[in-house]
C-alpha cells in the first residue's frame, strides 16, 4: 500500500506545475465547470470554515478565496504538491498531506 501512494505522490508531483494551465485547456467549458459551484455557495457568515478534500493544486479552493476572501479553508490531499505555489495563491490556508 505504501508503495501504490507513493507512486502516485511522485506522478502527481511531476505534473502539479503544469495541471492547472492543462485543465483550462482540456475542460471545455473550463470556466463554467468552476463558475457554477461556487456560484451556489452560499452563507450568511463572513468567515466560512472550508474542507477541500482531495485539493490536489488548490484550484477550486482558489475561487473559494475570490468569493469568500476572509474564508478559512483547510486543504486535504495526499501528495504534497507545490507548497510554495499553494501559499502564494491560498495565503492563510490550512494544508494537511496523508
Amino acid at each position: 500500500m505504501d508503495t501504490t501512494i507513493n507512486k502516485v505522490k511522485e506522478k502527481f508531483n511531476q505534473n502539479a506545475l503544469q495541471y492547472d494551465n492543462q485543465r483550462r485547456k482540456l475542460i471545455p467549458c473550463f470556466d463554467d465547470f468552476y463558475s457554477i459551484p461556487i456560484s451556489i455557495i452560499e452563507t450568511s457568515k463572513e468567515t466560512p470554515r472550508v474542507l477541500d478534500i482531495g485539493a490536489g493544486t488548490g484550484l477550486f479552493s482558489s475561487f473559494i478565496k475570490e468569493k469568500f476572501p476572509k474564508a478559512k479553508i483547510t486543504l486535504i490531499d495526499i501528495p504534497k504538491i507545490c507548497w510554495n505555489k499553494l501559499r502564494l495563491v491560498l495565503k492563510k490556508m490550512t494544508i494537511l498531506t496523508i
